[in-house]
């Protein structure tokens, strides 16, 4: 027998069924009354038993075999449309959904595997620069243990033990804004009774100055975004702070406001400029109660309040913005840029 045979981008064999035909040779004969034993090509139908059968005549013999040649490839035609479309449905569920190894969820694709190795890689260099910018810093150089010995050594000074004090509530390292707009580095005492205010020399581990403010005169606090007046040259600060004062402020007059070293009856607070990188490790390991002036709101509000109803005072709590009257005080925005009012290592110096 003869068949042309092609094979198809699929990798399957396409038959030509028109040139199929039986070839005898001289060498066969086939009578009605021969007799061959079981036929064992796919082609031809098996017998169901182990006896022999009959081979029909030579018409009979094309006729079989071209049905069982055309059904067989029907079934392989069905059987290769039916094996694409799986192919394909399985490829598109598998893009959207996907499991591999049994756990189900989508596949990620090149992009997101590549966006993923951005994102970490950005996330290191960030961690790193955020490691290196607090070393700088001399209350974080060893981690948080520099603050832990300035407690210690501030407590005894700044209280007492006649109990004058109170319980104490906790310990805040945050920046204060004078009101020449200039930042410090400042420890923040909070006991039932006062605020004590610590300037604290970092490099030299000595308590320079502080302050204590009795709860009890404090008459309003303000929390909000700071912001300068309209004819400033400066924009708005992006910064959220805390405005506690204890006289009016309008009584203030301005020969004290314009003196770069008097002191005026308020305090401005905001974050600590570090708070955003710090860990907490070193927030554990330096005993301090935290960083951000949002954790300090709460318990001084509450304890203000308490200290004040129990004097018969009068306290107001507002949520606005906060003024600071630099116009055009250059110095004082490039001192803050340079953030002098911190304890650094600034090269081979530090102050």
């Amino acid at each position: 027998m003869e068949k042309n045979e092609d094979v198809t981008d699929d990798g399957l064999t396409a038959i030509d069924f028109k040139t199929a035909r039986i070839r005898f040779t001289d060498e066969t004969t086939v009578s009605p009354s021969s007799t061959v034993s079981a036929p064992t090509s796919p082609l031809q139908h098996p017998s169901p038993t182990s006896e022999t059968n009959t081979v029909p005549e030579e018409s009979s013999i094309s006729s079989t075999l071209f049905s069982t040649l055309r059904r067989l490839s029907e079934s392989i035609s069905q059987l290769s449309s039916s094996g694409s479309a799986a192919s394909t449905a399985a490829a598109a569920n598998g893009a959207t959904r996907g499991s591999i190894s049994g756990a189900s969820g989508p596949i990620p694709t090149g992009g997101s595997l590549g966006g993923a190795a951005v994102e970490e890689a950005s996330r290191q260099v960030a961690q790193k620069e955020a490691e290196r910018s607090l070393k700088t810093y001399f209350a974080f150089r060893d981690g948080g243990h520099t603050i832990a010995n300035a407690i210690k050594e501030c407590l005894p000074v700044i209280t007492d033990t006649s109990n004058r004090e109170g319980k104490l509530i906790g310990i805040w390292l945050l920046t204060e804004i004078s009101h020449w707009d200039v930042e410090h580095e400042r420890l923040v005492f909070l006991t039932e009774r006062n605020m004590i205010i610590v300037k604290y020399d970092l490099i030299q581990l000595t308590l320079i100055e502080y302050r204590r403010i009795p709860l009890r005169l404090i008459n309003r606090c303000v929390y909000g975004s700071l912001r300068y007046p309209p004819g400033s040259i400066f924009e708005d600060r992006n910064q959220t702070g805390l405005r506690i004062s204890w006289q009016n402020e309008a009584e203030v007059p301005q020969s004290v406001n314009w003196n770069p070293f008097s002191e005026v009856p308020y305090v401005t607070f905001i974050d600590h400029s570090a708070a955003a990188d710090l860990s907490e490790t070193i927030i554990a390991g330096s005993g301090i109660t935290g960083y951000l002036l949002q954790g300090f709101l709460q318990p001084f509000i509450t304890a203000c309040r308490q200290e004040v109803d129990a004097h018969s005072g009068a306290l107001s709590y507002e949520e606005t913005g906060i003024m600071i009257e630099n116009y055009a005080g250059i110095l004082s925005h490039i001192y803050n840029k340079a953030q002098l009012g911190f304890f650094k290592r600034r090269g081979k110096i530090a102050f």
